[in-house]
């Protein structure tokens, strides 16, 4: 789950830990996407003031128990969530 998905992990950028606990972020619509027979839910939100440098693009099981994310940033990429390699690709097409 999103809630689940940074735990444990060190140095998270704080504006991403503030988007999981109060949802302020500039946030995209979210789209439903087949990847390998099934349906998930992707979408990205991006730091406020900042939506060039610092994206995360999120995928979602249709039943919200599962995420897989990347956070894109001037420091490159950050993969949280385990994600497959087609989860990957899709994830950095969102």
């Amino acid at each position: 789950s999103f809630g689940g998905l940074f735990k444990g992990e060190q140095s998270v950028d704080a504006w991403v830990l503030e988007f999981q606990r109060t949802g302020n972020g500039v946030a995209d619509v979210s789209k439903r996407v087949p990847i390998e027979g099934r349906t998930y839910i992707g979408s990205t939100v991006c730091k406020p003031h900042d939506c060039g440098a610092n994206q995360l693009h999120v995928l979602f099981t249709e039943d919200g128990a599962g995420a897989t994310a990347v956070l894109v940033s001037s420091r490159g990429r950050r993969w949280f969530g385990n994600p497959t390699d087609a989860q990957r690709a899709v994830l950095l097409r969102l």
